[in-house]
């Protein structure tokens, strides 16, 4: 949605209605022009005077209308409302044009305007407006067509399938369900080819329309999106006038630092050894700083990262504390022996005691919950179960990531309708409410969120009167910016653990998986080598031939099949 619709003071000053566009249209006139002209008059005229002789230069006269309402007159007749034309309001035109009375009738003003100077060509002949206008008749035309065949080809298709009998029979040979499986993936690869015809003919038609503008002053250049380091601001004349700046900088990704890190940061504006030594010295004696530890090598922090601790204990301890009414425990039961009959009918095994507990955690009355779970553990399916019993109450489920791809994941998996938390956050500071009292925000990979990001999450949602789940593990990514505040809150508040890993399905597997996840990677790696999945090679190009190579071996003998713990019609997830 453009952002002119959320706020106003961001509209573009120079949009125009539907009724402005006609008007220009009809008089064969550049709309956006006209609404150039007019507001650079207006804003550039401090008197009646001086706005009239503004008009005057781009060949207008100012008049006084049939109703009392200011207009300007061209010298082809023509009327224009300046209340509409320059944006504002009435009583604004009142306060600059003093002495509407004697200001000319519109009649008199068609003379007046005749004498004034020659307006600027227009845009577009008669010519080439009709061209326009037949090629645009033209384009309807082939799209309506377009339209009637696919509806057509639709009909016959439909017309096609069997039907009475023919189905009865379908069923009693076991050929039923094979025929809807069949159906499905006609219907998908024909609104696929419906979807490209239309698409196709809409790039053609733009191609045909653009031939007929004026090009362009100067030619457009193709630029790759790079993503650059957003600019601080610093510099070395303000870092020598205000050394604690740099605090502000290492706050940004540390939540606590040394005096080595402090002379690190220095170091990329300043060069000079002495002022180096004099600016850290002065950074950190600064009532900016905090010292945390008092040995030959102390520890420094902000107060500003300290106050965003506090008000993260604070929020966070207000949402656990806070009561809402629970999930009813028929919804609970109902959506666990739902998940279960899927999961005997999809794997032959059910939930396990630390996903059930988990759902029941999260439901709970509590507006703050959290989820510790390995990777693998089944984090995905213990949140579709949990959304399956709030949706049951009538509880709008929300979710959001760090990252895109975290909550592309998260919608995927979980069946939660998913956002960036910049975009959550952007909505929020653009005044509006996506999330309402009552409602349950899921953050996924809450371990990768910092401090401050936290700090303006769950002072929102507290505000707001909604609930917050938070899921993640803390041992895994970690946050950008400074501070752990995943790890800080399951610590003060409690958090349900999913430790029993369910995607593998080999017991040496899973405990390679435990090993990685406390970060023993060496005894992992050694666990997958003992069992000959570890292959090793000098080169690169060796390691990616041999792989090539044994996939398309496994491939020939049939060994790449989908995997057991697959959901039908879902990428491959954890269970």
């Amino acid at each position: 949605m453009p952002r002119g619709f959320d706020d106003r003071q961001q509209r573009d000053p120079n949009r125009f209605t539907h009724a402005e566009a006609g008007q220009a249209k009809r008089a064969k006139r550049d709309t956006v022009a006209l609404k150039k002209m007019f507001r650079a008059c207006w804003d550039g005229a401090d008197n009646q005077q001086a706005f009239a002789a503004a008009l005057a230069d781009q060949g207008y006269a100012l008049a006084r209308g049939n109703r009392r309402g200011l207009v300007a007159v061209d010298a082809d007749g023509k009327v224009w409302s300046l209340s509409r034309w320059c944006g504002v309001k009435p009583r604004a035109l009142a306060q600059k044009i003093t002495d509407i009375e004697q200001l000319p009738a519109v009649d008199a003003a068609r003379a007046l305007a005749q004498a004034l100077p020659a307006q600027a060509p227009r845009p577009q002949t008669d010519s080439k407006i009709k061209v326009l206008a037949a090629l645009v008749a033209q384009q309807r035309g082939e799209r309506a067509d377009l339209v009637s065949q696919q509806k057509l080809d639709e009909a016959t298709r439909v017309a096609q399938q069997p039907k009475g009998l023919q189905i009865a029979f379908m069923k009693m040979t076991g050929r039923f369900d094979a025929h809807v499986d069949r159906c499905a993936r006609q219907a998908a690869a024909t609104q696929a080819a419906a979807q490209l015809a239309q698409q196709d003919l809409i790039d053609r038609h733009l191609t045909e329309r653009r031939a007929l503008m004026p090009a362009p002053a100067h030619k457009p250049t193709q630029q790759r999106l790079e993503i650059k380091a957003e600019p601080t601001g610093l510099t070395r004349e303000r870092l020598i006038a205000h050394p604690t700046l740099i605090l502000d900088e290492l706050s940004k990704t540390r939540a606590a630092f040394t005096r080595t890190d402090t002379l690190r940061a220095l170091s990329q504006w300043i060069d000079d050894p002495q002022t180096l030594s004099k600016l850290a010295d002065g950074a950190l004696k600064s009532s900016e700083a905090v010292r945390l530890s008092s040995d030959k090598h102390p520890v420094y922090t902000t107060i500003d990262y300290q106050k965003a601790e506090t008000q993260l204990h604070q929020s966070a301890a207000a949402l656990r504390a806070d009561k809402t009414s629970p999930v009813m425990s028929s919804h609970i039961t109902t959506a666990l022996a739902a998940k279960t009959r899927e999961m005997r009918r999809a794997f032959g095994w059910a939930l396990s005691a630390e996903q059930e507990a988990a759902v029941r955690h999260v439901t709970g009355p509590e507006r703050l919950a959290n989820v510790e779970g390995l990777a693998g553990a089944g984090k995905s399916t213990m949140l579709e179960t949990a959304t399956d019993a709030w949706r049951k109450k009538g509880v709008t489920v929300h979710g959001a990531a760090l990252a895109g791809k975290a909550a592309d994941g998260l919608q995927e998996a979980s069946g939660i309708q998913s956002r960036t938390l910049a975009s959550l956050e952007l909505s929020w500071e653009n005044g509006q409410a996506p999330i309402k009292a009552g409602d349950v925000l899921v953050i996924d990979e809450a371990g990768m969120i910092g401090t401050r990001q936290m700090v303006r999450i769950t002072t929102k949602i507290s505000e707001i009167g909604a609930k917050l789940v938070l899921v993640g593990d803390p041992e895994q990514l970690q946050p950008i910016e400074a501070g752990t505040p995943f790890r800080d809150v399951t610590q003060a508040h409690g958090a349900a653990k999913l430790t029993e890993v369910r995607r593998q399905t080999q017991d040496w597997q899973r405990t390679a998986t435990q090993d990685l996840a406390r970060g023993d990677t060496a005894k992992a790696v050694d666990t997958y080598r003992q069992a000959g999945a570890v292959s090793e090679h000098l080169k690169q190009d060796e390691a990616i031939e041999a792989l090539a190579e044994r996939f398309a071996m496994d491939a020939r003998l049939g060994r790449c099949k989908q995997s057991p713990h697959r959901h039908p019609g879902r990428p491959d997830r954890s269970i």
